[in-house]
Parts: structure tokens; C-alpha cells; sequence
């Protein structure tokens, strides 16, 4: 802790001067402070023509708790493979996506698409990923290793169980009846790659003797002839895989390829593209974990491991709905010293553990939101003007071990200790962005307060005024 203090003037006949000098050395510390929250002084303590300024690190709990489903549709990305990540194991996904009817290159009917002739041909039927340059991998591999990926014909309908279902969730799985074809090849990370392979010949060859058979019916028989007749697709990797690997799911398609038999052979090219950004969603689940962040420990989101059980540690994964939470347990003592002192600034300094992240893609900032005891969000934190609150980080490009999160919460405390009652139960969130809804799968473990060297804290500056009787 430190602690400035004035001099306070001891002749009489400069005493309302000195009052004077104090209230604008006041105002000039508040503007010095470089805060964007803001805060109001009881007459008493105006009084005063002496103060002291003092900073203390407060002790913050971290904890972990996992959502029981995560949202996986509606985002483009298809993520398959497998990666380890310390603390909770094993990450696998699959995806999982429904095709719409055929259409022809550079059209958006499909109307002409379903016009086959007795005299096609079938030639060849190719699927086309799109790599979006995102690629986990296991820590303990050096080299980039082959990587086989695989499409599977779904057994049955990709479609949703209840009527009011509008996306799909993380534990939702379809069960795959055939292979269509496999693909191997070196990911690099953060390149771009756009694969082309073929898929086999039998299901190719269907395709085309289905487009033949629907001559002369309606569009809405065909239909639901299509969907009858391919029910979804799978994309998963081989059980060996160790990395997972994120593709574009709007840019994924399957193209038929044929011609019409006769003098001048024509060509004939049909796309099969993604229906719609719901019908398209990534199977997540971890294997392997250790407790105390495996699947069974965390049952519920309700749940939470404090870091005292979990090696002082929090965990952070989006795409399987680790969160990490921050509760105040010495709030009460804060509460009782406002009374006498007041909180100027309040800053959450929040440090990651060195090694728990990708440094090529360390996330910039994070949201937070309030939390009650069940980890149900109640609202968003924001600072004196309204807006959301957001971290900063902050770290030197050429020793990121001192790299931490900086965030200002002096509006949520001082709105905190004004009220009668305080809920120690109540805490915050960390997200990635400004909802829980995660579009990567970022990770990060933060290091909690009972750790000996780089400790998240809670970092309170405040004046002590000493009060004077006119």
C-alpha cells in the first residue's frame, strides 16, 4: 500500500486559503486520474484540508463453471478434428450440415438444375472446403502432421427435434450410415487452402440417375423427394487426428459434374450448397479431462470450481462454454471503508498463465457481464456514461509474462457499496465478445489470486480525508 499525504497549513490567517488549495488540488488528482468513471464527495469530507491517497490490491476469487449447451449454428465455421488443451483434455468436433437443391454456376434457381436428360452422363462429383486459416494443435507436437478429413452420408434427416427449434446446440450429433470419400493432406497454420477432392463414384452416379427420375413431377415432390434421398452430411477427421481445423461452412459445396451424350458433348456442373446457417452446426465435446474441469465435475452451469481446488486457476474456452467468473469476497470490507475513504478507481487486473495461449492470436479485449449465483447473466457492466465495460490489454511485445487484461470497474463498485445490501454471490463474467455466443475456439487460463507470482487482483486507489469541525 501507498500513501501520499499534504501538509496541512498551520497559520490561522491562511486557513480559508488553504481550504481553497485543497478542493482544487482535489479536482486536479481527479482529472489526473486518467478515469472515465466518475464520483461524488459528502460535504463533510470537503472539510477537510488534508487527505491521503493510498492504494491497496484487494483479493478476488476466480472460477471456472461450463454451460450445459453451447450454440454451434449460425456461424459459418465448421470445426473437425481433435486438440489437447491443459487443464480439460481433449477437444473433439464434427460438423454436421444439410444441403439445398442443386443450382447451376452463377444462378439462383434451381428451377433448370432438376431438368436432366436421358442422354447425361455422369463424369465426376467433388466436395470443396474452404480452410479459414484457423488451426489448433496438440502443444506436445513440433511438426504439422498429415491430417485426414472425411464426408459421410447422415442416416437421417438432418432436421430439428421440436417444432420451436430454430438452432442447434453443441451435444447434438446425427448418426452416419455411409463414407462418400476422404481427403489427406499438411495444414499449415494460418494459411488459406481451398480443398477439392473427389467424392466416390457409386453415390456420384445416384445423384445423377435421382435428377433423371424427377422429369415431369412438381418442385414441391421433388423436394421432398431430395430431402428423403440425402438427408445431411458429415465432416469429421480420422480418430488419430491431432488438430482441429476451421472451414468456411457457406463456401462448402458439392459439385456433379456430367455432360449430354452427342455430337458436341455438353457439359453439365451442379452445386450443392449449404441451406441455411442453422442447418449447419459443429458436434463439441471434450474426452479425457481431469478433474476438476471434466464434463462429469461440471455437470451444470450452476456448478463452479473456485481456483483454491483448481491449482489457483481459471479456465476460458470458447465453442464448449468454459467461462471464467470473478467474485469479491472482500466487498463487505470494502463497504465498511467507504464510509470513511472513497474509491476513485477500481481496476481488475486479470493475468493469463504464461504457455495457455496462441501468442499469434491473443484476444484484444473482453466483455463483462454481471452473473447471480446460478451464473445467469442479469445485465452487462458499464461505466458512468452508459457504455459497456471492456478490458485492455496490456503487455510488452518483448516479455509477455507480464502481460495482463486492465479492467475499469469503478462505476460498478462505487454502485455496489452505495447500495444497503451487498450479495457476495453475485460476481462477474469474462465473454469473448459482447454475448456468450462464441464464433472460434479461443482458450486462455488465468491465473487466480492465490498464486505467488503474477496474481489477478482487484487494485483500489481511494482518499482518506480527515474531517475537520467548523
Amino acid at each position: 500500500m501507498t500513501i501520499k499525504k499534504t501538509n496541512h497549513l498551520g497559520q490561522s490567517h491562511k486557513k480559508h486559503f488553504a481550504k481553497l488549495a485543497a478542493a482544487l488540488t482535489l479536482l486536479i488528482a481527479i482529472f489526473a486520474a486518467c478515469s472515465d468513471e466518475d464520483f461524488t464527495l459528502s460535504d463533510s469530507t470537503i472539510k477537510s484540508s488534508s487527505y491521503a491517497e493510498m492504494v491497496s490490491t484487494t483479493k478476488i476469487q476466480l472460477s471456472t463453471f461450463r454451460l450445459d449447451s453451447v450454440l454451434t449454428s449460425s456461424q459459418n465455421r465448421i470445426w473437425v478434428g481433435k486438440a489437447q488443451k491443459p487443464a480439460i483434455g481433449t477437444i473433439c468436433s464434427e460438423s454436421f450440415l444439410r444441403l439445398d437443391e442443386p443450382k447451376l454456376p452463377g444462378s439462383s434457381s434451381n428451377y433448370y438444375s432438376w431438368h436432366g436428360s436421358q442422354k447425361e452422363v455422369y463424369d465426376s462429383c467433388t466436395i470443396v472446403l474452404c480452410h479459414t486459416g484457423r488451426f489448433e494443435c496438440a502443444q506436445d507436437r513440433d511438426t504439422i502432421q498429415p491430417f485426414e478429413i472425411r464426408v459421410e452420408c447422415l442416416a437421417q434427416k438432418l432436421e430439428f427435434a421440436d417444432e420451436n427449434e430454430t438452432n442447434f446446440y453443441n451435444v447434438r450429433s446425427f448418426p452416419a450410415d455411409s463414407l462418400l470419400g476422404s481427403f489427406t493432406f499438411n495444414p499449415r497454420p494460418h494459411s488459406r487452402p481451398r480443398l477439392r477432392f473427389r467424392l466416390n463414384d457409386t453415390f456420384g452416379q445416384s445423384l445423377v440417375d435421382f435428377i433423371k427420375a424427377q422429369v415431369n413431377l412438381s418442385s414441391k415432390d421433388i423436394t421432398q423427394n431430395f430431402d428423403r434421398f440425402l438427408k445431411g452430411i458429415k465432416i469429421s477427421s480420422s480418430d488419430d487426428a491431432m488438430a482441429l481445423l476451421g472451414f468456411y461452412a457457406d463456401s462448402t459445396m458439392i459439385c456433379l459434374h456430367s455432360h449430354l451424350r452427342g455430337f458436341d458433348a455438353v457439359k453439365v456442373e451442379r452445386q450443392f450448397r449449404m441451406m441455411g446457417s442453422n442447418l449447419q452446426f459443429n458436434h463439441v465435446w471434450n474426452e479425457d479431462a481431469d478433474e476438476p474441469f471434466s464434463p462429469e465435475k461440471l455437470e451444470h452451469r450452476y456448478i463452479q470450481v473456485t481456483e483454491d481446488s483448481a491449482d489457483f486457476q481459471s479456465v476460458m474456452y470458447e465453442g464448449l462454454g468454459y467461462y471464467t467468473r470473478v467474485n469479491f469476497p472482500s466487498i463487505e470490507s470494502l463497504k465498511n471503508m467507504s464510509k470513511y475513504q472513497h474509491i476513485v478507481k477500481a481496476v481488475l487486473k486479470l493475468y493469463p498463465k504464461v504457455g495457455s495461449y496462441d501468442k499469434n492470436r491473443i484476444p484484444t479485449t473482453f466483455y463483462l457481464h454481471e452473473v447471480n449465483k446460478g451464473n445467469v447473466i442479469t445485465g452487462s457492466v458499464i461505466n458512468a456514461r452508459g457504455g459497456n465495460v471492456y478490458s485492455t490489454l496490456v503487455y510488452d511485445a518483448f516479455d509477455r509474462s507480464q502481460m495482463y487484461y486492465y479492467v475499469d470497474i469503478t462505476y460498478y463498485i462505487n454502485t455496489i457499496l452505495s447500495n444497503d445490501l451487498v450479495d457476495e454471490n453475485n460476481g462477474l463474467v469474462l465473454t469473448w465478445g459482447s454475448s456468450m455466443t462464441p464464433t472460434n475456439y479461443n482458450f486462455m487460463i488465468f491465473n487466480g489470486h492465490g498464486v505467488d507470482l503474477h496474481r489477478s487482483v482487484l487494485e483500489v486507489t481511494f482518499y482518506n480525508f480527515d474531517r475537520e469541525e467548523r
